[in-house]
């Protein structure tokens, strides 16, 4: 999964890297690898996908979220909103 993900973000395509992770079954990857490298690369949709399937937790991923926002400038804060 590392080397995907650093595959596609050479070439500017992470947005592939999420849409890979949304379709992926979660037991077949290492859990805490992945998301790392959303959190890393800020693939916040996949993010939130691998902690409401993954381990049924909603709250931890909007807590991340808002955080992120809070500590973000006003640009970055509404494309990632």
């Amino acid at each position: 999964m590392q080397t995907l993900v650093e595959h596609y973000s050479n070439k500017g395509w992470l947005q592939r890297v999420e849409q890979c992770v949304l379709h992926m079954d979660i037991s077949s990857s290492d859990f805490n690898q992945v998301v790392r490298l959303c959190r890393e690369h800020g693939l916040y949709g996949a993010l939130i996908y691998l902690f409401n399937k993954g381990l049924d937790d909603f709250k931890a991923p909007l807590e991340e979220l808002l955080l992120v926002l809070q500590s973000s400038e006003r640009e970055i804060s509404a494309a990632i909103g």
